[in-house]
């Protein structure tokens, strides 16, 4: 019989949305010929998790946002530590409340911006004073690559996983990064697609805080499920967090007058 960490049968498997027929057939279509090892150094969780395992051990905590990023109470326990999950302040990162949580214990402290999954931000200023506050010995912060001193990125690196990003996903964010100009145009139209969706659904009556990301929160605390299901059974996927509320990916014009259509059901 296998032995493991007590901790490890307690913690809830992240579950990934929800994945729609014929997408992994065409991406083996169209990625067919991709065959070389990727860079080991990409992947913004596997950052994280290997921070985490570099700096963490028994005792030591983590302060993360509740609700925020569900993997880092996750991969703070698997590395050993401790998660301290600070609540947020209308939809956001409560960033007084997760400064005054740092303690000798804390190693860590993940701020997501813009936060996932409720789509709110904090700026730039906010976020330079909390920085400022901060002690000088933390780590970092996750910015979706490692900016560490040279000394902590050798340990990072060492306690790395093995290509652990796949070589497909290296090459497009790399082409990605070269097309300024799209990228700026694809961006502008799903800012004008996000403030659209917005407005309707509050006009149908449903809560929405002000998003700085490409999805939308609705808060829609014991109805989210219901919610989900409803949508699923339209053939419109969006991700529950039950009892709190619903992250609404902003799609195609067309994708997110479904997910209207959809709303304005619900709501009538």
């Amino acid at each position: 019989m296998v032995r493991v960490r007590s901790s490890s049968t307690q913690l809830p498997a992240y579950v990934p949305g929800r994945k729609l027929p014929g997408v992994a057939d065409r991406l083996t279509e169209l990625a067919g010929g991709v065959s070389r090892y990727p860079d080991m150094g990409a992947g913004s969780s596997e950052v994280c998790g290997r921070l985490l395992h570099s700096v963490v051990g028994p005792g030591d905590e983590v302060v993360v946002g509740r609700r925020s990023f569900e993997a880092y109470p996750i991969l703070t326990a698997v590395a050993g530590g401790t998660a301290v999950r600070v609540p947020l302040r209308d939809h956001a990162l409560n960033l007084d409340a997760m400064a005054a949580a740092i303690t000798g214990r804390t190693r860590l402290v993940f701020v997501r911006n813009p936060n996932d999954p409720t789509s709110t931000a904090v700026g730039e200023r906010a976020l330079g004073e909390f920085a400022d506050r901060v002690p000088d010995d933390l780590a970092g912060l996750r910015v979706g690559y490692c900016v560490a001193p040279p000394e902590l990125a050798a340990q990072v690196r060492k306690t790395q996983v093995p290509f652990s990003v796949s070589a497909l996903a290296q090459e497009a964010a790399v082409v990605a990064l070269g097309e300024r100009a799209e990228v700026v145009r694809r961006s502008a139209l799903t800012v004008a697609e996000r403030e659209r969706v917005t407005l309707r659904l509050r006009a149908l009556g449903f809560e929405v805080p002000d998003s700085q990301a490409d999805f939308v929160w609705l808060p829609l605390a014991e109805e989210s499920a219901d919610f989900a299901v409803h949508c699923l059974d339209g053939k419109a996927v969006v991700r529950p967090f039950p009892g709190e509320g619903v992250r609404v990916t902003i799609g195609l014009p067309e994708e997110n007058d479904a997910l209207l259509a959809l709303a304005a059901a619900w709501r009538g």
